[in-house]
This record gives structure tokens, C-alpha cells and sequence, in this order.
């Protein structure tokens, strides 16, 4: 027991509880560990001088889906208007920016609107479909919005920029789109169902910014005031600093190719110091109870990771005999 449920000097103890559960129900983890929990509370109020922590499979299955849920509520508002401030900066235009999150905020409820419909359920990895869906639907209403706006400072009516924009814009899009959604949904293929819904929800959101940015955009564009002032063809048409960096590129095309091509040899062998690892503990910040809990029990009893070995006697009730005994010892003594 020592080290395992009794640290050498005695003055922690660990108690095992093995939880059966029926599996019939997706609140069973999350009663289990609250009620848990609740005992965890009790227990101090009436033992204020006994530190107790609280660790476990069903423990850590709810750590991670709170977690999610947790960083769902903070970092995707965050991340939302951080998108704004830099679409407004891009842009100038607030109905470009307006329009724009309007797309992505559908993308994402109907990402994960439609994988309530078909049943899939949120996990760790499946809550970050939200921030991902964020990341790629803004894609398309930029490449539709900048035509739109370039072609309106060369003259064109905004229905005839907008015209202009899904006539040049509408194919990229949708092979845009369409690749991401076949990349995403390649994520089927993995052995952890966590994944295959991550992967199924990004693509149902990457499809569905698709039909919202060609379909429900310009739409939106066509009633909305959008002033955007004409400029004369000669400065319209004319980026000094894209002009720049052509000629750059154009005259010292040599230098820069092979600069290049070495440069990303050497970022690829960077490969070779990347480490399997999969620590679960790791996996939450040391704010969280959880971890807390798990680097006590680590450091003052066991770890979490158990090997195991399969000593064969070779016959039946061999585990008995006598050799077969000294034979373990000596394993043991050596390991």
C-alpha cells in the first residue's frame, strides 16, 4: 500500500472507490462527481484541519467537459471581438464588419445547431468546433466584401459591385470551402469519436458560412447602406506596397527561392524534436482543482500511469509453485 495509498512517512492516505456505472444515462459522471463533490464539502466543514482532494476517471471526465464549457463562455466572446476590431481595422466599413459577424454567428449556430439534430453529443475536443467554425467562415465574406469594395471605388453601383464580387469570387469560395469541409471530415477516419464529432461539426459550419456568404450576404449588403467613395481608376486600381513587393520578389526571384526552400528545410527538421506525449494532467492549468488534486496525489503517492506486465507459469495453477514464485521475485527485485 505504501506509495500507492499511503505515502512513506504516513501522513497522506488515499481512499479507493470503484463506481460502477450503468451506462444508460449521459448524467451519470456529472451526478456522480457533483454528489461527490458535495461529500468533499461536508467533510471539510466538519474536518477544517484534514486537506482533502478529490481525483478519479469519472473525476477528470467532468473536469474536461466544464472545462470546455468554461472556455467556451470566455474565449469565443473574446475571440469574437477581437475578430471585430481587426475586420474594422481591414475594412473601414461598418457595414463590412456588421455584415461579416453577422455570417460568422450564424456559421457557428448552425454548426452546432445541426449537430444537436443528429445527436452529437459535446466532449473536450468537440467544443472547440466553435472557435474553429469563427476562424474559417471569416474567410469567405472577406474575399466577397474586398471585391465588392474594390469595385465600388472604381465606379460600379453597389448591385453591380456585388454582382461583380460573386461572379469573381463564387467558385474560389465554394472550393474553399468544399476542400476544408472534406479535410474536416477525413477526422471520421480516427479511433476517438471526440474527434469525428469535432471534425463533423467544423465541416457543417464551414459549409453552412458558404451558403450564408453567397446567398445571405449580399442579401444583406444589397438593403444596408454601404458608403464607399469612388476613386479615379489610376489610384483604385493602384497598391504601392504590393507594387513594391512584386518588383521585389521579380528581381531577386533567385536568391529568395533558394532562401526560401532552405529556410523551410529548416523549419521542417524542427519535426524531429516533437515528443509523443499524453499527460492528462497536464491538460488543465493549475487553477483548476483537478490539477491541483492530481500533482498532490502524484507527488505524495502514485502517478496516474500503470504498467503492466503478464507473467506466464505455462500451466495450470503454476502462480502456486514454487520456482514460479522465486522466479517473480526476482523480477520484482530487479525492476
Amino acid at each position: 500500500l505504501v506509495n500507492r495509498l499511503i505515502s512513506p512517512t504516513g501522513h497522506v492516505s488515499g481512499i479507493n472507490i470503484e463506481i460502477l456505472k450503468p451506462g444508460k444515462d449521459e448524467q451519470e459522471v456529472p451526478d456522480i462527481t457533483l454528489f461527490s463533490r458535495k461529500l468533499v464539502e461536508e467533510f471539510r466543514l466538519a474536518h477544517p484541519d484534514i486537506d482533502i482532494y478529490l481525483i478519479g476517471g469519472i473525476v477528470f471526465d467532468f473536469a474536461f467537459k466544464e472545462v470546455g464549457m468554461g472556455d467556451m463562455a470566455t474565449l469565443v466572446p473574446a475571440m469574437f471581438v477581437v475578430l471585430l476590431l481587426v475586420l474594422g481595422i481591414i475594412l473601414r466599413s461598418f457595414s463590412g464588419v456588421f455584415s461579416t459577424s453577422i455570417i460568422i454567428a450564424l456559421s457557428m449556430l448552425t454548426g452546432m445547431g445541426l449537430a444537436g439534430w443528429v445527436g452529437i453529443s459535446l466532449t473536450t475536443a468537440s467544443t472547440n468546433a466553435p472557435i474553429i467554425i469563427l476562424t474559417l467562415a471569416v474567410a469567405d465574406s472577406i474575399h466577397i466584401l474586398t471585391t465588392m469594395f474594390h469595385s465600388m471605388r472604381m465606379g460600379k453601383a453597389k448591385h453591380e459591385a456585388i454582382a461583380e464580387s460573386l461572379r469573381i469570387n463564387l467558385v474560389p469560395v465554394f472550393l474553399t470551402s468544399i476542400t476544408t469541409a472534406i479535410g474536416f471530415l477525413s477526422m471520421n477516419f480516427s479511433d476517438a469519436p471526440p474527434f469525428r464529432d469535432l471534425g463533423n461539426i467544423v465541416a457543417m459550419g464551414v459549409m453552412a458560412a458558404f451558403v450564408y456568404s453567397v446567398v445571405f450576404l449580399p442579401a444583406l449588403l444589397a438593403v444596408m447602406p454601404v458608403r464607399i467613395k469612388a476613386k479615379p481608376e489610376s489610384k483604385a486600381s493602384t497598391c504601392r506596397p504590393c507594387e513594391g513587393l512584386s518588383s521585389f520578389v521579380i528581381k531577386r526571384q533567385k536568391p529568395l527561392f533558394w532562401g526560401m526552400l532552405a529556410f523551410m528545410v529548416v523549419l521542417t527538421a524542427g519535426m524531429t524534436q516533437i515528443e509523443l506525449d499524453d499527460d492528462w494532467i497536464k491538460y488543465f492549468d493549475k487553477k483548476y482543482a483537478i490539477r491541483q488534486a492530481g500533482d498532490f496525489a502524484q507527488e505524495h503517492l502514485t502517478g496516474f500511469d500503470i504498467i503492466e506486465y503478464s507473467l506466464e507459469s505455462g500451466e495450470s495453477g503454476g502462480i502456486n509453485e514454487p520456482a514460479y514464485l522465486a522466479k517473480l521475485d526476482e523480477f520484482k527485485q530487479w525492476y
